[in-house]
């Protein structure tokens, strides 16, 4: 039975344990493996027949990242055009 007017201490929770030596061994790893374009490309081609109501969301993020990238390049070469034709 909980008293009146005093606070419930929440709960104390396990604490992150920090990295240790043995924790980034050389050599091959399955976590930091990295996809090719290949294997990207496979795994759109795949989630857009498996998953139909998906394809205009994928469609959407696809094109958002590109023109997102698209932006901050072209900015960048304006600005080293900008600054090379100072020079």
């Amino acid at each position: 039975m909980r008293r009146k007017g005093k606070a419930v201490r929440p709960r104390p929770g396990r604490k992150q344990r920090r990295a240790t030596p043995g924790s980034f061994k050389k050599g091959a790893d399955p976590r930091r493996h990295v996809f090719t374009k290949q294997d990207c490309g496979l795994g759109w081609w795949i989630a857009n027949i498996l998953h139909p109501e998906l394809r205009d969301w994928l469609r959407m993020r696809l094109f958002c990242y590109y023109s997102s990238r698209r932006a901050s390049h072209g900015s960048q070469e304006d600005r080293h055009c900008a600054t090379a034709g100072a020079v």
